[in-house]
């Protein structure tokens, strides 16, 4: 993923983007929001392995649309 990045509204970077596991309630909005992004595996979501990180504003949409708040993004890998 090194290396990777998109643009964010503003100008900003997108360079990473993670679900945490423990939180994650597994309701696949973000699926839904992104699928080219994450997947669902076990019950819960999980970013695919080489995310197309050029969807930044998608991915930002899932993120604010995340229930349980366990999508982030990061501006630095």
């Amino acid at each position: 993923m090194e290396g990777v990045t998109s643009e964010a509204p503003g100008g900003e970077p997108i360079a990473a983007v993670t679900v945490n596991a423990r939180t994650c309630i597994g309701c696949g909005r973000c699926v839904g929001t992104v699928p080219e992004v994450f997947r669902m595996r076990k019950g819960k979501s999980q970013v695919r392995e080489g995310p197309d990180l050029a969807q930044a504003d998608a991915i930002l949409q899932a993120e604010r649309q995340c229930p349980s708040k366990s999508i982030r993004t990061s501006k630095t890998p």
